[in-house]
């Protein structure tokens, strides 16, 4: 798998202490809101899959992405029931997609990796890339993206709420899409004989 974006913006990593059984969170700065904002840019085209790198909330939350404004309409990774590693796909983007990641609270609010989008003008989101391993032990390389549950300014500013490494996979083709194309090689094939076979015809005449 390819990262799956570029970050405009770079951001400081200092791992700090692990919470329970979850990863640790990369957040560096715990009580002070993140002002590194970013930008995401899907760098390749194909899946969009979020792997789950834990939690640390008491809300229960779930995530979504907007590909150029618009909700792929699919939303998982509940971060009460998933499992570390555990993946989602998100749908597929193409290479350029603008992506809006959005975070989910039962029954509260939605927040937004887009600042300006937030109902409390908050930076939602701490995010950096990160290589194999790195977020959690056999995590992709890719993009490491944590969420901020509570409004703003009455936040912990923990950014370990609702945390995953984002990459887009390579398109693979379906066996049926494998079977068109070997017929329509076979055709090719085919139609190259007969023309081979009538020129000779007609030279022999």
């Amino acid at each position: 798998m390819r990262p799956l974006v570029t970050l405009k913006t770079a951001a400081l990593f200092i791992a700090v202490t692990i919470n329970a059984a979850w990863a640790a969170p990369l957040y560096s700065n715990p009580g002070t809101e993140n002002l590194q904002t970013y930008s995401f840019i899907a760098a390749s085209t194909g899946d969009l899959i979020a792997s789950f790198a834990g939690t640390g909330a008491a809300f229960e939350q779930q995530l979504g992405v907007l590909v150029n404004g618009i909700s792929t309409g699919l939303v998982g990774l509940n971060n009460h029931a998933s499992v570390l590693g555990e993946s989602f796909n998100l749908g597929h983007v193409h290479a350029g997609d603008t992506l809006t990641f959005f975070d989910v609270i039962k029954g509260g609010a939605t927040w937004y990796s887009n600042a300006a989008l937030n109902f409390d003008g908050g930076n939602h989101i701490f995010s950096r890339a990160v290589s194999a391993g790195e977020a959690f032990a056999s995590s992709p390389a890719g993009t490491y993206v944590a969420f901020e549950d509570l409004t703003f300014p009455f936040s912990d500013f923990n950014y370990f709420d609702q945390t995953f490494v984002f990459t887009v996979a390579s398109a693979v083709p379906e066996p049926s899409a494998w079977a068109m194309m070997i017929l329509g090689f076979l055709g090719v094939g085919f139609m190259a004989y007969r023309r081979r076979n009538q020129n000779a015809a007609l030279s022999a005449a």
